[in-house]
């Protein structure tokens, strides 16, 4: 499976009402100084920039949304996608094996090897 198609879940968990507001802030924090600065309204940033450079910045903030805790009740999208969708460790690191997880946890690896159980490899 390619990581843009074990990603699409999570975009996808994205639209979501309760994940959706949340990420529009962080969007906001990441456009919004730029779009002041440059006189446009966000809805403009394509226009501007092209739907490729648009799709950037886009990807930058939705990374970023990854490593926070700020929706619900501060849950973070990715556990709270992994235990809605009764999935759990094995399977993302199935999925993505292991490096995407690690990256947007903001765990350490030796963290992350006991929660997976194999802390004796580390």
């Amino acid at each position: 499976m390619s990581s843009s198609d074990s990603l699409s879940g999570l975009t996808k968990w994205l639209a979501r009402e309760e994940w959706s507001a949340p990420f529009g802030g962080i969007l906001a924090l990441h456009v919004g100084p730029a779009c002041e600065e440059a006189g446009i309204e966000f809805d403009e940033i394509a226009e501007v920039l092209g739907d490729h450079h648009f799709a950037m910045l886009w990807a930058c903030a939705f990374e970023d949304f990854l490593t926070r805790d700020c929706g619900p009740d501060d849950r973070n999208i990715i556990d709270d996608y992994l235990k809605r969708r009764d999935t759990g460790l094995h399977h993302w690191q199935a999925l993505t094996g292991g490096k995407a997880r690690h990256a947007v946890s903001g765990r350490s690896f030796d963290d992350l090897a006991v929660e997976a159980g194999t802390a004796d490899a580390v």
